[in-house]
Formats: C-alpha cells, structure tokens, sequence
C-alpha cells in the first residue's frame, strides 16, 4: 500500500519548492499519510490539491482505470 504514496509524496518536494511550502515533516502510514507543512505563497489548498491530484493519477495509472 505504501508503494501508491510514495510518489506523490517525493515528488511532492518539488512541489514544496515550486510553492514555497515548507514540510517539516511526514509520516507514511499503512494507509494515509501525516504532513506538517507551513503553507506557502500559492496557499495550503493549492498545496493539497497538487499533491493528492499527484496521487490520483499515479493510483489510476497503476490500477489501469
């Protein structure tokens, strides 16, 4: 299960700088995921939206749908 949050998360980094969103930390659990963030310049909900549409579509990709 971890292997479909793995992605985002990493790539998330990316992301982080792109909005200037700090992560200080994240957790990966067996089937969520914990962040500690202070939102950056493009705000939280940008932030999120990225990143969980980042995990939708490597979850369908992987899941052939």
């Amino acid at each position: 299960m971890l292997t479909g949050l793995k992605a985002p998360l990493v790539a998330g980094g990316e992301l982080s700088e792109e909005t200037q969103t700090a992560i200080y930390a994240w957790a990966l659990m067996s089937n969520h995921a914990h962040l500690l963030v202070c939102s950056g310049r493009l705000g939280l909900a940008k932030f999120m939206r990225r990143l969980l549409t980042g995990y939708a579509v490597s979850y369908n990709l992987r899941h052939r749908r």
